[in-house]
């Protein structure tokens, strides 16, 4: 189960997010297994290397959020806004895109990433 504290400052302020990953978070483990982050507002939240797995990302707002190793693996990110997210390296195994919005300079876990199988809505924003 996600770390209370971790999900509470994140859904309360990215900004103050950042800097404490910064900070103190380098080497912390990242718990938000199966948090309940529907339509957060996580633009330019840093979540490299998290575990996100099964989390509640439906709606969410995560342009140009850090994603890059993440484990997304069963999470829901349907309707989320993936404008620029940096997906390099994600864990998105049996992950819910559908209705996901994503840029062409969105960065996928591998350049054959098959977005348009998942769902997801490439735009030009």
């Amino acid at each position: 189960m996600a770390i209370d504290e971790q999900v509470d400052l994140l859904k309360r302020d990215v900004l103050g997010w950042t800097r404490w990953r910064n900070v103190y978070g380098k080497g912390e483990y990242i718990d938000l297994r199966k948090a309940d982050l529907t339509e957060a507002k996580l633009s330019n939240a840093d979540l490299h290397k998290a575990d996100l797995i099964g989390a509640k990302l439906t709606g969410a707002k995560l342009i140009n959020a850090n994603l890059t190793g993440a484990n997304l693996s069963d999470a829901d990110l349907s309707g989320a806004n993936l404008i620029d997210a940096k997906l390099t390296g994600a864990n998105l195994t049996g992950a819910n895109l559908t209705g996901a919005k994503a840029s062409k300079n969105t960065q996928w876990p591998t350049a054959d990433f098959d977005f348009a199988a998942r769902g997801v809505t490439i735009g030009y924003y």
